[in-house]
C-alpha cells in the first residue's frame, strides 16, 4: 500500500456507481463479456466527455472502474464503481479542480442520460451487426418491448459520500477490487438442505438473514463467475486499465509547478531510474485515462 501511495494525487476522490437497469439481465447470462465490454467502455466514454467539458472541468480525469455483479443475497446486479479524483489535467499541463465545488464533479441526471444513450447505441449497433446470436430478446417484438423497458425509466447513477485523502482512497478500493460476491463472514449456516445468509437489513444499516436452497446458492453465486479472459481478478472483479499519457508529461517537464507535488515525484524516481516510461494499471494517477 505503501508503494500505491506515490501513484495517488493529494486531491479529494469522488465515489460514483453506474447501474444497467436488470431488464438487461436476461442478456447479461447470454453475452456476459459483450455487457461487460460495453459497461465499461461506455462509463469510461461518458467520464471522459464530462470531463473534457470546459463547463465542469476541461480536462483529462483519473478513475479508476471496478465491476460488481451481485446483490447482497447474490441475485444478478451488474454496476461499475468509480473512484475519481476531483480534478482534472488540462492540455497546458495545470490541474484543475471541480469548477462548482471541491468535491462536486457533474451532475448524476445528466451523467445517467448520456451513459444510458451510449450504451443503448452500442446494443442497437450490435443487434444490428448480428453480434448478440443468443439474445434472448433477440427477435423483432422482444427486441422492441425490451427497449420500451430500457427507455421507460432513467438508469441509475448515482454519487457517495466523497472519500478522503490518498490512504484513504487506497484503502476504500482495495474493499472494492478484492471482494467476491459472498465472504465466509456473511455464510451463517449450511445443513443438506439450504444456506443461511447475513444481509443488510436496508440502506440505512442492519443486519437480517435470508435461507436459500443448496441448489440455488450454488446457481446464484456461479452468476458472479466471469468469463475466462473477460478482463477479470481472482475476486470476480474487473478492474479498467488506463495508461499514463506520455506527451502531458514531457510537456509538463519544465513546469514544476504544473502537477501535484506527488504525481511530480512518482514520474523522477522513475525515469531517474532508468525504467521505461511508466504504464499504470488502473491505478488514479495524474495523466491517466481508460480505454
Amino acid at each position: 500500500m505503501q508503494a500505491r501511495l506515490t501513484e495517488v494525487l493529494p486531491v479529494p476522490y469522488a465515489h460514483l456507481v453506474f447501474t444497467l437497469p436488470h431488464a438487461l439481465n436476461v442478456l447479461t447470462g447470454a453475452h456476459p463479456r459483450w455487457v461487460i465490454d460495453t459497461l465499461f467502455t461506455c462509463t469510461a466514454q461518458t467520464l471522459n466527455e464530462f470531463a473534457a467539458n470546459p463547463k465542469w472541468l476541461g480536462g483529462l480525469p483519473a478513475f479508476t472502474l471496478v465491476l460488481h455483479t451481485w446483490t447482497q443475497d447474490l441475485q444478478r446486479h451488474v454496476h461499475v464503481h468509480v473512484v475519481m479524483a476531483c480534478g482534472a489535467l488540462t492540455a497546458d499541463g495545470q490541474w484543475q479542480a471541480p469548477r462548482r465545488s471541491p468535491t462536486f464533479l457533474f451532475p448524476v441526471e445528466a451523467l445517467s442520460a448520456v451513459f444510458r444513450g451510449k450504451f443503448m447505441a452500442a446494443l442497437k449497433q450490435a443487434h444490428q451487426h448480428h453480434a448478440l446470436p443468443r439474445d434472448p430478446d433477440g427477435m423483432t417484438d422482444e427486441w422492441q418491448r425490451r427497449n420500451r423497458q430500457l427507455y421507460k425509466y432513467d438508469w441509475v447513477v448515482y454519487a457517495k459520500t466523497p472519500l478522503g485523502g490518498p490512504a484513504e482512497v487506497l484503502s476504500y478500493l482495495a474493499r472494492y477490487t478484492h471482494r467476491t460476491a459472498i465472504s465466509n463472514e456473511r455464510i451463517v449456516r449450511i445443513d443438506d438442505q439450504q444456506v443461511v445468509l447475513r444481509v443488510r437489513a436496508n440502506a440505512n444499516g442492519g443486519k437480517r438473514t435470508v435461507k436459500v436452497a443448496g441448489i440455488e446458492f450454488v446457481r446464484r453465486f456461479l452468476l458472479h463467475v466471469l468469463p475466462s479472459g473477460c478482463r477479470s481478478r481472482t475476486s470476480c472483479s474487473v478492474l479498467v486499465v488506463g495508461r499514463v499519457v506520455y506527451g502531458w508529461w514531457r510537456c509538463c517537464s519544465h513546469r514544476r509547478d504544473c502537477l501535484p507535488r506527488v504525481a511530480r515525484r512518482n514520474r523522477s524516481r522513475r525515469l531517474a531510474g532508468g525504467h521505461r516510461e511508466p504504464w499504470c494499471a488502473g491505478s488514479a494517477t495524474a495523466g491517466v485515462y481508460c480505454e
